[in-house]
């Protein structure tokens, strides 16, 4: 790290300023979008799993993600220029950058199980949820991996800001990117499309199948958020050649804090549209899911009893699938805005 003499400099410059504003608003957004997920739970007597507690680590690594980009813009004088700023400025901000990483990468992987696991409770397939958890664990491992890479990039740690840190090794920070970010990208986009053909296999109109993939697709931003921090990291470390790191940072920062805050955003949106219907539309008309699944209404049990040999399917799996249902339909029904008529 190499500092000027001249008088210290304050003021964020205007993408200082841009750092601030959007670590500032995108938590905000995030925040919101996790409060009225929480909500439309509620109004809709739908009961709280994993998928809605895991949300809330990742908005604290998110937020936290954020708080660290600000400290960099605020103290740091990132998106400033080298030779405007201070070394002890310099030392703010690659203690703000080292805790940021750290922070960022644990905030992705909780966005993913959590979108995963609301995946396994919409959708309950053995196959999909045993792709589902293949998935999971790709991404525990792939988590375990760069986050211990990234806490001992360097040794000794403080040799991340450390001024002049004498005999330390440090790995490649560009290669580390390169590998976390594009990894990151494979497994959104994965994740983005998994649930799209049980979509198109919905017993629904075709105008809300349109709807139900408009809003998986809005997910496909955290694809394009990963594509261009991807791109800037690529060009950080070979078209800039770590040149005025102080001010090219800022673009890393900005996109470190986007990613997460969208990937918050685009994993409460699903149940969001529960929030436009009524409560519990489908309990008040059905006595409860499984005589929906089953057709055990008064008619039909002196007929045929629900549960005897002759109403059964023809595929057994296919009769499991309908009664596992029973725990699934208030989900199903609250994401969809139709009950659960047929398999998922």
């Amino acid at each position: 790290m190499v500092g000027y003499d001249g008088p210290a400099i304050t003021k964020p410059l205007p993408l200082g300023v841009a750092v601030i504003v959007i670590c500032t608003v995108f938590p905000f957004l995030a925040t919101v979008s996790v409060g009225l997920r929480f909500y439309a739970r509620r109004v809709n007597a739908i009961r709280l799993k994993a998928d809605d507690w895991i949300i809330l680590p990742a908005l604290f690594f998110t937020i936290s993600t954020c708080v660290c980009g600000i400290i960099a813009a605020v103290g740091g004088h990132v998106g400033g220029h080298d030779d405007m700023t201070l070394l002890s400025q310099e030392i703010v901000w690659a203690k703000a950058i080292y805790a940021l990483q750290i922070v960022y990468i644990c905030a992705l992987p909780l966005i993913k199980f959590s979108i995963l696991l609301f995946y396994n409770r919409l959708f309950p397939s053995r196959r999909f949820r045993l792709v589902s958890y293949c998935i999971a664990a790709f991404v525990l491992c792939w988590w375990l991996v760069f986050f211990l890479t990234t806490v001992f990039q360097c040794t000794p740690i403080s040799a991340n800001w450390m001024v002049n840190p004498g005999d330390v090794y440090c790995i490649d920070e560009y290669v580390m990117y390169d590998v976390y970010s594009s990894l990151n990208l494979v497994t959104d986009v994965v994740i983005l499309a998994m649930p799209w053909p049980l979509v198109m296999k919905l017993q629904l109109a075709t105008r809300k199948k349109v709807q139900l993939l408009g809003i998986f697709l809005l997910g496909s931003f955290i694809c394009v958020s990963g594509i261009i921090h991807l791109v800037y990291v690529i060009m950080l470390a070979t078209a800039w050649s770590w040149k005025d790191e102080t001010h090219y940072q800022a673009y890393i920062v900005i996109w470190f804090s986007l990613e997460p805050c969208t990937g918050i955003i685009c994993a409460c949106l699903p149940t969001l549209p529960a929030l436009f219907k009524s409560p519990n539309p489908y309990r008040a008309s059905v006595s409860s899911p499984r005589s929906t699944l089953l057709g055990s209404t008064s008619k039909t049990t002196k007929s045929s009893p629900p549960h005897s040999p002759s109403s059964w399917p023809a595929d057994p799996w296919s009769l499991e699938r309908k009664i596992r249902q029973d725990s699934y339909s208030d989900d199903y029904s609250a994401f969809t805005g139709s009950p659960v008529t047929g398999n998922v």
